[in-house]
Formats: structure tokens, sequence, C-alpha cells
């Protein structure tokens, strides 16, 4: 890995950075995270279905990462919601272009899926070449950075596993079948996280299709959060370190429940409320990161950039745990509109601001 990156001037490593920012103490600077997943496949000049299915690709994908932009965190995942969902039977279509591979086909009914809440995360479908890629890439980089999985959340798999609209009528009429998707893809995802979690790395939830005004707060707090407090329990009891919960979308409707879970980060996506993550967060002393608009980073000009960074660091710069991240970085995007905020942030930090 070369040493050629120009913003490598910081007195803390990301992994020393986030110690504090987790314990919600101010870092040297504010740590910066973007959600970067397809996006590893063009650093590499390859598909996003090429580093999806090589252990190899994935490590050489998070190394190129972390070269590249030098992240805070980094996390070992590319087509997040398709892996589970594979590796209980659901069809994932890959591509030879840069589409990210999706599943192609759903259970029919709950039917299919009995029997099958109890997945091998070492042998089942490509969990076996995420956690392999993600205890590498923890072995070569664990002195400078944390490594975390990508897990899916409950609602988003089981969304996959029958499709939206169907999750989402089981909800509403409150059917024994919602109780039983929900149960089978908890189990399946603490399973997993919990396989991360044994090798060291702890494991990030992501679970963006249980945003509002898709899922309600009182759907949230009948149906959503017992699973979430029985998996969250689960890799507690596994040795888990930190649990952080990525729901994209405005969530402040249900910033109440989602701090109930028992995960320990949380995301303020672009679209929600500020004011409120900050203050709530504050109260039960827990790191957040807040989003940039993905749309403007994917298109927008150095300037528009820039001011957003500026805008959100003056409402946050000095919220001991804040952390600085981006929505999903698209496959194509210009690294140089990455670097800008990265910069933004190395500029601030030596200015003392």
């Amino acid at each position: 890995m070369s040493d050629g990156n120009p913003l490598r001037g910081s007195s803390m490593t990301p992994r020393e950075r986030m110690d504090l920012v987790f314990a919600c103490k101010h870092a040297d600077r504010v740590p910066f995270v973007p959600a970067i997943y397809e996006h590893k496949a063009f650093l590499l000049n390859k598909t996003p279905s090429e580093v999806a299915q090589s252990e190899d690709l994935m490590v050489n994908g998070g190394l190129a990462e972390f070269d590249t932009y030098r992240p805070d965190l980094l996390t070992v995942g590319l087509d997040v919601y398709n892996v589970e969902a594979e590796a209980l039977g659901c069809k994932v279509k890959y591509h030879g272009t840069t589409d990210v591979p999706g599943v192609e086909s759903h259970f029919s009914s709950i039917d299919g899926l009995v029997g099958r809440n109890h997945v091998d995360p070492e042998r089942s479908g490509r969990m076996g070449l995420f956690l392999r890629a993600a205890e590498r890439l923890h072995q070569q980089l664990r002195a400078q950075v944390h490594v975390r999985g990508a897990v899916s959340g409950p609602f988003s798999l089981s969304c996959e596993l029958i499709g939206c609209e169907n999750m989402l009528i089981a909800l509403l009429e409150d059917t024994s079948t919602a109780v039983d998707v929900l149960e089978i893809a908890a189990q399946t995802c603490g399973d997993y996280a919990c396989a991360f979690i044994k090798r060291g790395v702890d494991a990030v939830i992501f679970d963006s299709r249980a945003a509002p005004p898709f899922v309600s707060p009182s759907t949230w707090e009948r149906q959503l959060l017992p699973c979430y407090m029985k998996l969250t329990a689960q890799m507690r009891q596994a040795g888990a370190r930190h649990i952080p919960l990525v729901i994209g979308g405005n969530t402040t409707s249900i910033v109440p429940v989602l701090i109930r879970t028992g995960a320990t980060q949380f995301l303020c996506d672009w679209g929600s409320n500020f004011n409120t993550w900050r203050d709530t967060c504050a109260g039960i002393t827990a790191p957040f990161r807040a989003n940039l608009d993905a749309r403007l980073i994917h298109t927008g000009t150095v300037a528009a950039i820039t001011a957003q960074t500026q805008a959100l660091l003056e409402q946050a710069a000095s919220v001991p745990g804040f952390i600085l991240g981006t929505g999903v970085c698209a496959y194509d995007i210009n690294p140089a509109n990455i670097l800008t905020v990265r910069e933004i942030l190395e500029t601030r930090a030596l200015k003392g601001s």
C-alpha cells in the first residue's frame, strides 16, 4: 500500500480518533466516514459483481479505499442487502456492467422459508467470503483503523425475502407472517453479525427500508423494536464493542424508538433533523454520524460540496461524538468530490477551528 496521500497530516490514526469519538470525546478533528460500497469496484477498475463474488478483490477494494480516502472507519460490504437473502435461498442477479447486484426472486410465501432460519455463516452463500475478507483486512489494518462488517437489518432482509409490498401488507395487517419473517430475519442477521464479532470485527446494521414513511413510529414500537432488542442483545453477548445502526432517510420521527434498540451509534441522514439527533445523542452519550447530501457529493461542484460541508460543520464541529459522512457513494463518483470533504476537515484541524 502506497503512502502518497497528501491528506495524512493529522496527529492521530483513524483508530485512535474513533476510540475517542466512540466515547463522545473530542479528537484532533471530526472523523470522516464516506459510505463506500460499489465504489470499491471503481477503484479497482472492476464491476461491482466481480468484487462482490471475490474474497481477494474485496480485500483489495478495502485496501484501495483506505489508501485513497483514509476513512476513519472501514466497512466490508458491497451489495449489502443481498448477502443474507442469498444465503437463505433468494436468487441474486449479477451483472457484467457497473450495475450493483440485486435480488432477482423472492419467496412466494412463508412456507419456503420454514427450516431456513439457521444459516451457517461460514458456508451459506457469500457470507464466508465477506467474513474472511473482513478478517484479512482487520489483520492488515488493525493498528490503524477499525474494520467493520456490513449486516442487513431485520426489516430490510424481510423485504428481500418476501418482497417489500408483501412485507408491508403483513405488517399493516399484523399477521403471523410478519412475525415469522421478522423472526427468521433477525436470527439470520444476528448469526451473521456474531460471526464477524468472533473475528474481532464489529458489525454495522443497515436497515434503510425501515425508515418512515414506509414504516411508521407505531409499527417500529410494536413490531420492529422487539426484534432489534433481541438482535443487539445477541451481538453484545458475542462481545460486540460497538453496535452502529444505519437507517437512511428522514428518521426524525422514530428517534425515540431507535435509541431503545440497544444500538450504540446512530445515523442522522441528510433530510433528518440535525438538532433532534444531536440533542438526543448528547442525552444518552452516544456518537452519531450526519450525512451530506449524497446527490450533491455525486454530481455537485466543488464549491457546492464545500459550502454544504462547511455549513454542517458550523453546526456540528464542537459536538462530542460527531462523525461526518456521506450517503452511499455511487460507483462512478469522482474521487475528488470525496477528497474535497476530507481536505476541509484536515484544513480546519490544522487551523484549530
